[in-house]
């Protein structure tokens, strides 16, 4: 996936989780996403971290500042 900003800069998603992230929230553009849906993409064929919402949170922050900058 490759991401740019309206200028034709690339953007730098870090991490395939974060990168994972996007794609299902592109996917699901203009609907709501619920938390459990977004755990589920993320981690749903392995064992999830020991807090997973707090991870998502992670995820999500990361996600944020990349595209802000």
């Amino acid at each position: 996936m490759e991401v740019w900003t309206t200028e034709g800069r690339p953007v730098r998603v870090p991490e395939v989780k974060v990168r994972a992230l996007l794609a299902v929230l592109l996917a699901h553009q203009g609907r709501v996403v619920t938390t459990d849906q977004l755990i589920e993409s993320l981690w749903g064929g392995s064992t999830p971290p020991a807090n997973p919402m707090a991870s998502l949170q992670a995820k999500v922050s990361q996600l944020r500042r990349a595209l802000e900058e």
